[in-house]
């Protein structure tokens, strides 16, 4: 199966175990809290959320919010979310995360997963072109959060 797919005009890219992040707790109730970072493997991502795989059994509610950080192709993303489902995944946890709603990092995250299906398929020249054509305006978001780009 192919690793990017595009539905209702939402880039949804499916990682295949090729993208690692780390997982923590930083607010509770809206109480800023820090906990220890875990390992995790992702999934998929879209402009909306995310899914990953960890050992570590969270629980679904939005009373909490997590930190995802992660590198997707040259971009460095610290993503904010809640947990909306849980389910078992041979001898592990499958999480789906919606991120909290920021027009700017939405914009960022268009631009990361962009610039990974570039990396993947560099000769997929209409992928590309609908991708450009969904990123619009996306460098204002690049520059007012100043993400770290690699190389």
């Amino acid at each position: 199966m192919d690793q990017h797919t595009v539905n209702n005009g939402d880039l949804q890219i499916r990682f295949l175990g090729q993208i690692t992040a780390s997982v923590s707790i930083c607010s509770v109730t809206d109480e800023a809290a820090q906990t220890r970072t875990t390992p995790v493997l992702l999934d998929k991502m879209s402009l909306e959320g995310l899914e990953f795989q960890t050992h570590l059994r969270f629980p679904v509610n939005s009373d909490y919010t997590i930190r995802i950080e992660t590198v997707v192709g040259p971009w460095e993303l610290s993503l904010l979310g809640h947990i909306v489902w849980r389910r078992r995944k041979d001898n592990l946890y499958a999480y789906g995360c919606t991120f909290v709603p920021d027009d700017y990092m939405r914009k960022a995250i268009k631009l990361a997963l962009q610039s990974y299906v570039k990396q993947l398929h560099p000769n997929y020249r209409r992928i590309h072109q609908l991708y450009e054509r969904m990123s619009g305006g996306a460098a204002v978001a690049h520059r007012l959060y100043k993400f770290d780009q690699k190389g």
